[in-house]
């Protein structure tokens, strides 16, 4: 056989191979880290907003934080279902990392009455997700 359709063989099935490992992989995992950093942002800036004492949860800037939080939840939940290679959540569960089970709390956040129980939420969620 040629030499140059060897070679020409071999790089077409290494730039394939590369291909379906960055779409597929490295592309889902990179997605999953940057929501998770936004996740982690937005809980920050939560915290950040309520200060320390008793914070009014019904004050706008609060409730815009919440929304932020609640955005950032489902973008990594979404992620985690959809995108992620089922040998990563399997990799993240070993690891103790849960976002199905850290993401529902933040999602009811609104709805809670006192801001004790708005942060006991936040560090569950940090706890599982390893912020």
């Amino acid at each position: 056989m040629d030499p140059i359709i060897l070679g020409a063989g071999a790089s077409f099935i290494a730039g394939a191979a590369g291909y379906v490992i960055v779409r597929y992989w490295v592309g889902p995992i990179r997605a999953y880290g940057r929501a998770k950093a936004g996740l982690a942002a937005a809980l920050r800036q939560l915290d950040e907003g309520c200060g320390d004492g008793e914070p009014d949860l019904k004050a706008k800037s609060v409730r815009r934080r919440m929304k932020a939080v609640r955005q950032q939840a489902n973008a990594l939940l979404d992620c985690y279902q959809i995108e992620l290679p089922v040998w990563y959540r399997l990799k993240l569960r070993s690891a103790g990392q849960d976002p199905e089970m850290a993401v529902p709390p933040l999602l009811s956040l609104h709805q809670l009455p006192t801001a004790a129980q708005v942060n006991e939420r936040m560090e569950s969620a940090r706890r599982q997700l390893q912020l």
